[in-house]
């Protein structure tokens, strides 16, 4: 099983604010390097990251299994115990070293524990476990150092040994039916060591053994995980950029007035390697920076790089703090190519100074920082809410910080951007529990329930300069990877920015029928159908081929509009665009196929056949059980979990760059398809 990154909340068991599966969060699970937190108004979003930013040590702990509910299961390992009166006190062994030599690990082990805990006559009982484990768990839920860490888990290294003994000799009594075999047995039954068992009844049956084995094993089950598990420390400075944020320069204000409102709010101003960035500061800021040491300066140019591609084609970018001899206040000044005039950066567009006001605090933020974002999308365009999201995903100055990222947020376009980098990103989903406290979860694979809780309309439609009509998700998926690794290829200077040039609709399957492509005025009184021109007036449809329907292919190759292009693949899905070395890539690494039988099913590739009915029953899972990868009911298609991991896998290997156009391109009729796409998005932006 893969490792979990559980984070610890501090005083979540006195007074509970979060819960998660009706637990307390004490171990926050699935922590990774962005979390995007959403959920309704009043789910207390904010008041988790101040949670966080409160936190005098920030600590993470790594597992396989779910920590908080171990946690929480370990409180009720002793409850069935309360039914017996006496129980805990009774003693559950006791040992004798005599004649034992020294060489006998188990012997070290269970004298080393005796000696540590000063148990003069080398026994243990029920009431010892328990407070065991009570100061394990107190440790746990308060571990902030290493040296903390490190503590508890000597404590159970100690005491497994022992408890792997009770559970050893209280076996032994089961097998006998609950007959006191000790110490008589002894020698040569259990590792050559002495036993003794004192808590017996007249008929010399163990008192309560089934109850005492059945905890013994709880408590050794309890251990063993928690002896896998490992820490990390996190001394890292924190960067809070906070709703109250402008990169106007407030006139008469002499200092940092909403970060010290925050501050005092919240009760922040003792936080230590804290940083408040509201934009009142980023003067004095941009002039520490292209002022600073080695590495912020380096930082400072990246951040110039940054805004230079993205948004002034790669013109050089020079940010001033500008200093004159009869100029009062403070004023930030941009330098853009060779353009004589600099820009004040009031004149940019509230935009491009929101963008700025974001990512300036993040370029040149420590190493291993933690980054708290209210609401980014704030002033943001769609286009430039992705153009924020794939910045702390994708440039290489941010990911090289090694910066953990929460996020709060109510924008569709963040989220969606980031459900497609699963590795890096988590969705924490907040809903009100009652009214001192929320749930969070975490995301279950239901995209569309997700954007329906934040309200989500497909506004980017609107006010984007063309739509890319696409079958569904995963088409949407794939075309997004495929035009980045076009571009890359082409080495293109325009820079293409989804929900700004372009954006997608899906139309899911014969939907399409609903749809008029080929609007005339005077058609508005008679044709019930919806216009697709008032959605968006350029438009890219794409569609499979769907060989029991040529007449709606016809219809639409047919419509003959500058601003309407129609492309279908030739072929029965968008999986078969693939080249068939990416699909055997994607069997080999994500599915874990044989390689050798992969090679041999490839033998008869066709790319005519959907791609779930070509693979079924060609890979075996066990001896006598092949893998299904056809859809019930599905006419040939790929199963939906493997349709998606497909499109995922494609995405994020696009990404990393182990899959490029070069090996892409081995499909003409994917080289087709980009090139009329790219062609089409970039006439309609005016590019051409």
């Amino acid at each position: 099983m893969p490792l979990m990154n559980f984070l610890r909340l501090e005083n979540q068991i006195t007074t509970s604010e979060f819960f998660q599966e009706n637990l307390p969060v004490v171990f926050l699970n699935q922590i990774k390097d962005i979390n995007i937190i959403i959920g309704a108004n009043n789910t207390r979003k904010s008041r988790f990251i101040r949670h966080l930013i409160k936190q005098d040590f920030l600590v993470s702990l790594k597992s396989e299994f779910n920590l908080n509910k171990l946690y929480f299961k370990s409180q009720k390992i002793f409850e069935p115990l309360n039914a017996v009166e006496g129980i805990r006190d009774q003693i559950l062994l006791q040992v004798s070293f005599s004649g034992v030599p020294e060489q006998n690990k188990i012997s070290q082990d269970l004298n080393s524990y005796f000696s540590a805990f000063q148990s003069s006559n080398n026994s243990i009982t029920l009431s010892k476990i328990i407070e065991h484990i009570r100061d394990i768990n107190d440790s746990l839920k308060n571990v902030a150092l290493l040296a903390d860490f490190q503590r508890m888990i000597k404590t159970i290294d100690l005491l497994l040994p022992l408890i792997n003994q009770l559970s050893v000799v209280y076996k032994i009594i089961e097998k006998s039916k609950g007959l006191n075999v000790f110490p008589n047995a002894t020698r040569n039954i259990v590792d050559n060591l002495n036993y003794n068992i004192p808590a017996f009844d007249s008929s010399n049956n163990v008192l309560h053994f089934d109850l005492k084995l059945r905890t013994i094993v709880k408590v050794k089950d309890y251990l063993t995980m928690l002896s896998q598990l490992s820490f990390e420390e996190m001394k890292a400075d924190k960067v809070y950029i906070p709703v109250l944020r402008t990169a106007r320069m407030l006139e008469g204000a002499q200092s940092d007035i909403f970060a010290q409102t925050i501050k005092s709010q919240y009760k922040l101003a003792d936080i230590n390697k804290l940083s408040i960035e509201t934009g009142l500061d980023l003067y004095n800021k941009i002039e520490l920076a292209r002022n600073g040491r080695k590495q912020k300066r380096k930082d400072f140019t990246a951040f110039e790089d940054f805004l230079s591609e993205v948004f002034f084609q790669s013109r050089s970018v020079d940010i001033v703090a500008e200093k004159t001899s009869n100029m009062a206040g403070k004023h930030i000044t941009i330098s853009i190519g060779d353009d004589l005039d600099d820009v004040s950066i009031h004149d940019l567009g509230d935009g491009i100074q929101a963008v700025i006001n974001l990512l300036f605090p993040i370029f040149t933020a420590s190493n291993g920082a933690w980054v708290f974002i209210d609401e980014p999308e704030n002033h943001l365009h769609p286009a430039y809410q992705n153009i924020f999201i794939k910045a702390i995903s994708k440039n290489e100055t941010i990911l090289n910080k090694k910066l953990k990222f929460f996020i709060n947020t109510h924008s569709n376009h963040i989220l969606t951007e980031s459900m497609l980098d699963s590795e890096k990103t988590e969705i924490l989903i907040f809903s009100r529990k009652d009214k001192d406290s929320s749930n969070i979860q975490t995301i279950n694979g239901n995209e569309y329930e997700i954007l329906e809780m934040l309200g989500v309309f497909n506004t980017s439609v609107l006010i984007s300069n063309c739509t890319i009509w696409v079958e569904g998700i995963t088409d949407r998926v794939y075309l997004r990877g495929f035009l980045e690794a076009y571009i890359a290829a082409i080495k293109s200077p325009s820079s293409l920015i989804e929900g700004l040039n372009y954006a997608f609709v899906e139309y899911a399957g014969n939907n399409i029928v609903h749809y008029n492509f080929d609007y005339l005025l005077s058609d508005a009184k008679v044709d019930d159908k919806i216009q697709a021109y008032f959605l968006n007036a350029n438009i890219f449809l794409l569609a499979d081929s769907d060989f029991n329907k040529e007449e709606r292919h016809e219809k639409f190759e047919n419509i003959k509009r500058k601003n309407f292009k129609y492309f279908k693949t030739e072929l029965p899905e968008i999986e078969n665009l693939l080249p068939k070395s990416i699909i055997k890539k994607w069997l080999v690494i994500d599915v874990k196929c044989n390689v050798q039988e992969v090679e041999e099913v490839f033998l008869s590739w066709k790319n005519d056949v959907k791609l779930g009915e070509f693979l079924t029953d060609k890979f075996l899972i066990t001896k006598n059980k092949r893998r299904q990868f056809s859809a019930k009911n599905g006419g040939g298609t790929l199963r939906s979990d493997y349709k998606n991991r497909l499109a995922k896998f494609v995405h994020s290997s696009i990404n990393n760059q182990t899959i490029i156009w070069k090996e892409l391109s081995e499909s003409s009729r994917l080289v087709e398809l980009m090139g009329e796409l790219y062609n089409f998005i970039i006439s309609k932006n005016g590019m051409s």
